[in-house]
């Protein structure tokens, strides 16, 4: 598929390499093996000849962004000759036709910029990222890391084998492996929307004199408080998800939690209902939260009615989705609130880019810092198993496995993320996310 290179050995002569059929992650490691043999025989710019290369991928992107690197480390460059249009229509919509040297010819487009994806190439874009999807489902659903949550008593009768992987995008395609279907609880990633209806219902200023935005670096369920304001950290620690509920139940009282379940059933696109036997499981044995509601009363972050709107604090976690629920939940954030599908306006733009910055910073408790350096994504994690990330403008990740690594997020969950957002470039400062572009091939 791949020849040796050819030309001269001369370091001054360009060594051409053939490039042929699908440049993706399988054939990524033998090309890149053919351009580092280019390099050693003492070649300092290569041409690759694009002629038969019928398919590129974010995985062989990589490959030529790193052989254009040493090319320029030894002072020559990589030149792509024969480009075929839906090859450069790929390295226009990444942002990177003007990184990689590619010679103009028929069929190029008048602009390295192009505002959508043709339909052969979203064709193949789509049947690369659910190969992919698949084969991370299958890689890690074998693994037996972490333990189901106990704490919450009713919480450990769930399946620690299921495992499921969705992704949804904004334009409401869905793509998907494992169990998908299967429902379990929404837990803590009720959070980031339930501040984001506090910041609509009451404004920045007001919400932000009751509950803060910095990482804690404790575990989700701590009691403590900021030292002189006695604030929460922020609201995806239990603490901040209390008080922002709180907000909520002083306005609405006992209509706030078919409220809060009307509003994420619309970021679903369905009506989601409550498991009433995880709520009385969580209200009996919630004694932890109880002393935070408290201790919140104390200082005055929440109004005198601190029980009922714990109460409503165990219902909204014990509302019920699937993993493909809740990757629709993620491309609705990502979609500036509009449902991808129902074309509802969930959420106000300006209230998206809040929740999505707190969820960067916050939403993986005091695993966010790994997570933002080995991900780079807004994401929030549940300790039913349940994990929703959002990449703007583009998708709404979402795994679901009840197995928790010792920080209480889905260890099989981080991972599948990790290696998705990897082969992709989804990372917020990779090279491939030219300002949230590259999924523009499948839109």
């Amino acid at each position: 598929m791949h020849p040796p290179p050819t030309g001269s050995g001369d370091p001054q002569t360009a060594t051409v390499v053939i490039l042929r059929g699908r440049l993706d992650g399988p054939a990524s490691p033998a090309v890149g093996q053919a351009l580092q043999d280019a390099y050693a025989a003492g070649a300092q710019s290569l041409i690759l000849d694009c002629t038969a290369l019928e398919y590129l991928s974010s995985a062989g992107i990589r490959v030529l962004l790193l052989a254009a690197q040493q090319g320029k480390a030894r002072g020559g460059r990589i030149t792509l000759q024969h480009v075929r249009p839906h090859v450069r229509e790929v390295l226009a919509l990444t942002g990177l036709l003007d990184v990689l040297h590619v010679e103009s010819g028929p069929g190029a487009p008048p602009s390295s910029r192009m505002p959508r994806a043709s339909a052969a190439l979203r064709e193949a874009s789509e049947r690369d990222l659910q190969a992919a999807i698949q084969e991370i489902h299958a890689h890690y659903r074998t693994s037996d890391d972490g333990e189901v949550a106990t704490y919450i008593p009713e919480l450990s009768k769930a399946n620690p084998d299921h495992f499921g992987v969705c992704v949804a995008t904004t334009d409401g395609r869905i793509f998907s492996a494992g169990d998908c279907d299967q429902r379990f609880t929404l837990q803590s990633i009720s959070k980031p929307f339930v501040f984001a209806l506090a910041l609509e219902a009451f404004g920045d200023e007001q919400v932000s004199r009751r509950v803060g935005v910095e990482p804690s670096g404790d575990a989700f369920n701590s009691i403590e408080l900021q030292a002189g304001t006695n604030r929460p950290c922020n609201p995806m620690i239990n603490a901040g998800a209390i008080t922002t509920t709180a907000l909520l139940h002083a306005k609405h009282g006992a209509d706030t939690f078919e409220l809060l379940r009307e509003r994420l059933s619309a970021a679903a696109g369905r009506t989601l209902e409550l498991d009433q036997a995880v709520y009385e499981s969580e209200r009996r044995t919630g004694h932890r939260n109880r002393a935070i509601a408290h201790l919140l009363l104390n200082f005055g972050m929440v109004h005198d009615e601190a029980e009922a709107a714990l109460d409503v604090y165990f219902r909204q976690c014990s509302i019920l989705v699937t993993c493909r629920d809740l990757a629709l939940m993620g491309a609705t954030v990502a979609n500036l609130g509009r449902h991808p599908v129902t074309g509802a306006e969930v959420f106000s733009a300006p209230t998206m880019k809040q929740m999505l910055a707190v969820m960067f910073t916050c939403g993986m408790y005091d695993y966010s810092g790994e997570w933002a350096y080995r991900v780079g994504v807004p994401a929030k994690s549940g300790v039913s198993g349940g994990l929703m990330a959002v990449v703007n403008r583009q998708i709404g990740l979402a795994t679901y496995s009840p197995r928790l690594d010792a920080r209480g997020n889905s260890a099989r969950g981080i991972e599948a993320c990790v290696d998705l957002t990897g082969r992709f470039g989804l990372h917020a400062f990779d090279a491939l996310n030219a300002g949230s572009n590259f999924l523009k091939v499948l839109a």
